[in-house]
């Protein structure tokens, strides 16, 4: 589901998989996001994005652990780089009261 739809979900899910995306997104983008997963899910988040820190039209693309740490409802239980694409974490957070 895309970001800008994340609004319409009418559930509390237990799982959220953010692939790919992330760190082309808008800060304010991420941001809401992780509002929303905070807010709106419980369980488990996963990311699995690249850490390239590529600058696009002279801004440098989002660091998520970064925007993760100033989100207190977010625990980070693991972190392990990607043996399967270079460049790529994969990082799981607790979320809510698990």
């Amino acid at each position: 589901m895309p970001h800008f739809h994340i609004s319409e979900i009418n559930f509390r899910p237990n799982i959220v998989i953010n692939q790919d995306s992330m760190p082309e997104m808008p800060l304010s983008e991420v941001e809401r996001y992780m509002d929303w997963i905070v807010g709106s899910a419980d369980g488990l988040f996963l990311s699995y994005n690249q850490e390239a820190y590529s600058v696009w039209e002279g801004v440098p693309q989002i660091h998520v652990p970064t925007v993760a740490a100033q989100h207190p409802g977010l625990v980070r239980l693991a972190r392990e780089t990607s043996w399967s694409r270079r460049g790529y974490v994969e990082e799981i957070y607790r979320l809510g009261a698990m």
